[in-house]
């Protein structure tokens, strides 16, 4: 359940609350955007996430509003934490190679500039990541054992989505057996976005969702 709020109510004596942190250029207010099963999202929380973009798949590319976007990955994230029993362990390499990559893909004076402009050690930073990474595992420990795929949908989706993807981008078209490993794995990523939009939205309408507008 999403509850939209404004004005002055009596939730907002917690969600009104203001929190200054000074920048390099001036004062940037944080504030309460939304809590999900008690669980805070502050406008820091969605501005890591949108800078450093954790809200992002592998192979994914984001939308146009990524505000938004990285706020429901927030929101699902608390869903997840809040309302999931499985067990997950999240080891310190596991961080410690997540920061680096992103290091690698933005370069290390980006890293650091992003980091200061968002008030951010790289301890606060890899919270952060290690939430990321615990979210990620339990989708995966849910979803990726079990899911069959038939030579029929091999065969379609080669068809229909793989070879005008390749001729779109002037790229070889290989032979389907040359490609069989790629395609399963294309379909299989699908079938699991799938099932976990599937399966959020019914933890969401579980869940008490309020948001701050």
């Amino acid at each position: 359940m999403i509850k939209i709020f404004k004005g002055r109510n009596a939730i907002c004596l917690i969600l009104g609350l203001i929190v200054f942190k000074g920048f390099l250029k001036g004062e940037i207010v944080d504030r309460i955007v939304s809590v999900v099963n008690g669980e805070v999202i502050t406008l820091l929380d969605v501005k890591v996430v949108q800078r450093f973009s954790l809200f992002t798949e592998e192979g994914n590319e984001p939308s146009e509003d990524t505000y938004q976007e990285s706020l429901e990955y927030l929101i699902n994230l608390k869903i997840v934490m809040t309302m999931v029993a499985e067990k997950v362990v999240v080891s310190n390499e596991e961080v410690d190679s997540l920061f680096q990559k992103i290091t690698m893909e933005i370069g290390l004076e980006e890293m650091e500039k992003r980091m200061f402009e968002l008030g951010l050690d790289e301890e606060a930073l890899k919270l952060y990541l290690r939430e990321k990474i615990f979210y990620e595992k339990i989708i995966s420990q849910r979803f990726s054992g079990g899911i069959r795929i038939a030579l029929s949908e091999l065969e379609d989706y080669y068809r229909e989505k793989y070879i005008p993807q390749r001729k779109e981008l002037d790229l070889e078209v290989l032979p389907l057996v040359d490609v069989l490993d790629e395609v399963e794995a294309l379909i299989r990523k699908d079938k699991i976005s799938k099932l976990k939009a599937e399966w959020l939205a019914i933890l969401r309408k579980q869940a008490d969702i309020m948001v701050n507008k």
